[in-house]
């Protein structure tokens, strides 16, 4: 499967409320590299520029899945690893993949 470069949206809403997407340099957390981070307090998901496209999707996807459960009442703290790793896959290989006009026909 052949999937187009990602490009980054500047906004996006997720169950209504406007969320930024910003793409940076030199991304920390606690001291350490990452390359996304999601911005609570700010709306805000952060995205390092210095990665392979593939993995930029998949940072986008991963921080995007924080923003959808802190905006559920979820904590992020409490959803296993490998649940977040099903739901990116699903995301990629179904809803983006596979499937999508099937998805985009479900969500017009």
């Amino acid at each position: 499967m052949s999937i187009k470069k990602f490009k980054v949206p500047r906004t996006m809403r997720i169950k209504g409320q406007k969320w930024s997407i910003k793409v940076g340099v030199n991304l920390h957390l606690d001291g350490e590299k990452v390359w996304g981070l999601c911005d609570f307090e700010n709306r805000l998901i952060l995205l390092e520029k210095n990665q392979p496209d593939e993995s930029l999707r998949e940072t986008f996807l991963h921080e995007y899945i924080h923003a959808l459960c802190h905006v559920s009442g979820i904590h992020s703290e409490d959803v296993p690893s490998w649940i977040e790793h099903i739901l990116i896959t699903a995301m990629e290989n179904d809803m983006l993949g596979n499937n999508r006009s099937l998805f985009r026909e479900l969500f017009k």
